[in-house]
């Protein structure tokens, strides 16, 4: 199966502090799919200036990736940077939006979502999404609860600025979330997400080099077995996140279950 890949990693932001090892893990995954899977390099697409890191540029390429997705190809769509949750009132709804951070500003589910419209429905769509909150959005009776703010790291890899860390909900409003990768469930997509819906993600100083914790453990378990399939390398990953003794306080996910879960990685 031929493969093709769009890869994003972003350390720096305008108006929110910056991170230090999304770049990192783009180019260690970039080095992944050619050296372990043998992707051509001319077939995967890796955004690492400034402007391409800006969200016009970025859904004008992504838009272009999906469509020239032909039939019995593989897309993988790797996303490193922040994560964020959105919280809008219309009328007697309350609007939970989980949306990934790039450059100048967040992108919206709708956005995703209309350039999602033209995948082919034998071409398979992997996303890896390394970031905050990653997993979707958890509601309980009284609202959206994250992580408690108390939590604390020196590497925390992102917080949520565009929310609060509780929405409350006194007048028992419809609360409704959109998630761009949850809801497509289609048999031909996946998403491998850093951590639960409220959640962080985390990055550290591994071998003196920044990484998000979820690309490098999950790299490493690649390069030890290319052949393991999706749920195999999820669960030895959830045998080592949360890691309290380290306070990496995050969940690896698989989104979209379907026949694919039980797939080998990028086949």
């Amino acid at each position: 199966m031929k493969i093709k890949a769009l890869i994003i990693g972003i350390n720096h932001y305008n108006g929110i502090e910056s991170l230090n090892g999304c770049e990192n893990d783009a180019k260690d995954w970039e080095k992944l799919l050619i050296n372990y899977y043998n992707v051509c390099p001319s077939n995967i697409i890796r955004l690492r200036y400034r402007y391409e890191t800006k969200s016009d540029y970025i859904l004008k390429v992504f838009k272009k990736f999906i469509h020239n997705l032909k039939n019995e190809q593989l897309g993988i769509f790797i996303f490193s940077g922040h994560g964020v949750i959105e919280k809008k009132e219309v009328g007697n709804k309350i609007i939970i939006e989980e949306r990934i951070r790039v450059v100048d500003r967040t992108i919206t589910d709708q956005e995703i979502r209309e350039r999602l419209d033209p995948l082919k429905d034998k071409a398979k769509l992997i996303s890896i999404i390394d970031s905050c909150f990653s997993g979707g959005v958890e509601f309980y009776k009284d609202g959206l609860c994250n992580i408690d703010d108390s939590i604390k790291n020196k590497y925390l890899k992102s917080k949520t600025y565009e929310a609060s860390n509780k929405v409350i909900n006194p007048t028992n409003k419809e609360i409704i979330y959109k998630n761009f990768f949850k809801d497509i469930s289609t048999l031909n997509r996946l998403t491998l997400t850093a951590s639960k819906n409220n959640e962080e993600a985390f990055e550290d100083i591994i071998k003196n080099r920044f990484n998000g914790i979820f690309s490098r453990y999950l790299i490493d378990v690649l390069k030890n077995d290319p052949l393991i399939t999706y749920k195999e390398a999820i669960s030895i990953l959830q045998k080592k996140l949360p890691d309290l003794s380290k306070e990496y306080l995050q969940t690896p996910q698989y989104l979209n279950e379907s026949g694919i879960i039980n797939q080998t990685f990028f086949n």
